[in-house]
């Protein structure tokens, strides 16, 4: 059996997903919520996370970087890229994928 993955996205009433560059309404706690849920990176079956088993292999040949880890993306348009402060962006740990239709800004992302 395949994997599944779910993108989810919370609307306001007006269908909006923000207001004037920050969330339309408040949680506690919501960006450690984040944080957690978007770096986690738990075995499931079918995962490309590797084994407990996998992870002391790769120890014991020297490979236990962050960069040998596979990570997760986080997807954000380029208003929300340019509300985050620039000490967060871009995100540790997580692909970085901005959408914005204006080529002359890509350079002003790529890092």
């Amino acid at each position: 059996m395949s994997s599944f993955t779910l993108i989810a996205a919370a609307l306001a009433d007006t269908n909006g997903i923000g207001f004037q560059n920050d969330l339309p309404w408040r949680l506690p706690n919501e960006l450690r919520y984040f944080q957690r849920v978007t770096t986690w990176l738990g075995r499931r079956d079918g995962s490309a996370y590797p084994s407990q088993e996998q992870q002391q292999q790769q120890k014991e040949n020297g490979k236990d970087s962050a960069e040998d880890a596979p990570w997760n993306a986080v997807i954000m348009g380029r208003k929300t890229w340019d509300s985050m402060p620039d000490g967060f962006r871009p995100l540790k740990n997580r692909i970085n994928i901005v959408l914005t239709s204006d080529q002359a800004l890509i350079p002003s992302i790529e890092r």
